[in-house]
């Protein structure tokens, strides 16, 4: 479909003869329902973030939405994330696009309910019943005591403690 050109010699120039937004283009395909126009090439992380290359093979790879919201909407400010207003990381739809901080995008998540908390966690050491285990100890000393007795620093027990984290355990 997209055919390099060949120079004098034979050989691939290493352009794609398409323009940049056509092969974007050729990769996006649009949902009825929910209006996102989803990202069908390669993945940029585990999340489901599209990429997308953007000239020969020595270029750089972007991420398909930033791509897709710096075409259709301007560019992107220096510390500002593009954050996705249906919650579909594999949209690149720009109506479904909006700048953001990463605070904003960390409420959007919270808001919406996809972050991990405790146990869930894939690195967390603790679990809700040793929190409350700490928690319901007689003092401060002997809930850091209970951490370490479970790996846990004394930094990530007096965390606990003083419900800095896993607030969401009572």
């Amino acid at each position: 479909m997209f055919n390099r050109k060949r120079d004098a010699a034979g050989r691939y120039d290493g352009r794609p003869s398409a323009s940049v937004y056509e092969r974007f283009m050729a990769q996006v395909s649009p949902e009825a329902i929910t209006g996102c126009w989803l990202w069908t090439g390669a993945p940029k992380n585990r999340f489901g973030h599209g990429a997308f290359k953007l000239g020969n093979r020595a270029s750089r790879v972007e991420y398909a939405h930033r791509y897709s919201f710096q075409v259709h909407k301007g560019e992107i400010p220096a510390r500002m994330l593009v954050r996705h207003l249906c919650n579909n990381p594999a949209c690149v739809n720009p109506n479904h696009l909006a700048l953001g901080t990463s605070k904003d995008n960390a409420a959007d998540k919270i808001a919406v309910g996809t972050v991990i908390k405790g146990s869930a966690h894939s690195v967390s050491k603790a679990s809700d019943e040793l929190v409350r285990q700490m928690r319901s100890s007689s003092s401060r000393a002997d809930g850091i005591a209970i951490g370490k007795s479970f790996g846990l620093s004394r930094q990530a027990a007096g965390d606990i403690m003083s419900k800095r984290t896993w607030r969401h355990v009572q």
